[in-house]
């Protein structure tokens, strides 16, 4: 009863010299996970057993363009029949959700449209780089009254990487340093349950908007390697309103260090 039909094909090439492009297509069609088919649990609201759930099927085309190392752009473009997912089943006009959250398995009964465009690029200047990553995407869907708007993505996305490198000490040193930032737009995040070990859709509470820095140091000497990474070192200065979903907290800003020490070349 449990299927999985995946159709695809790829063409690839280059037609101009440093040129190059891949067109991939794919039509999937698949049953719902077992989680949503059934489950059992000592929580009364956490049993079910769904046997007349459909097939989703998903029909997607991306394009990819790409410029030798320095420019690479990808479309993508999917259509979703009979997304199925788990719902938040609370009230939040009534106050339930600050008392409790629900999980219930829930399948859209409409179609689901979803596209992308991402931008990668790399520009090295001297021992600088610079590495760029910007995405946007976009979700259509037509909710009907009581029903709750799901695969819920932030529009933009962004991660941008300024760095130096540099072999010093006659090449026998090479050092790496550089800072990272990443920011997202704010969305009606999923929110993961460990009861069921999934993330449930809610419409009610964003997060996002925030900006978050990152700063790296690596050196490397023959085969041992030193790293320093503070992560999200603008937390005390930015504002505490980060979260990783809409009810756990990102993290502070936190050092991590590591050695890597290859014994054998």
């Amino acid at each position: 009863d449990f299927k999985l039909d995946y159709i695809s094909f790829k063409i690839n090439g280059s037609p101009l010299r440093n040129f190059d492009f891949e067109l991939n297509s794919s039509v999937i069609q698949k049953s719902p996970n077992f989680n949503f088919k059934f489950f059992r649990s000592a929580y009364k609201s956490y049993n079910w057993y769904n046997n007349e759930l459909n097939n989703e099927k998903i029909s997607n085309i991306n394009l990819k363009l790409s410029y030798k190392e320095l420019v690479e752009l990808t479309g993508d473009y999917n259509i979703i029949d009979n997304y199925t997912f788990f719902r938040e089943s609370t009230n939040a006009l009534t106050g339930e959700t600050d008392l409790k959250r629900l999980a219930l398995v829930n399948q859209a009964n409409n179609q689901i449209k979803y596209y992308s465009f991402k931008l990668f690029s790399k520009i090295d200047i001297g021992k600088f780089s610079l590495v760029n990553t910007a995405k946007y995407q976009q979700k259509e869907q037509e909710v009907s009254p009581g029903n709750l708007s799901t695969l819920n993505v932030p529009e933009w996305i962004t991660r941008n990487t300024l760095m130096y490198s540099a072999n010093i000490f006659n090449n026998s040193l090479f050092i790496q340093t550089g800072l990272t930032f990443n920011y997202f737009t704010k969305y009606f995040a999923d929110y993961y349950n460990p009861l069921i070990s999934e993330f449930v859709t809610q419409n009610y509470r964003e997060i996002g908007d925030f900006p978050r820095f990152d700063f790296f140091f690596n050196a490397k000497i023959q085969q041992t390697r030193v790293f320093i990474k503070v992560e999200h070192l603008n937390s005390s200065f930015t504002g505490y309103d980060y979260y990783s979903d809409p009810f756990s907290p990102y993290r502070d800003m936190s050092v991590r260090f590591g050695l890597v020490w290859n014994f054998f070349s």
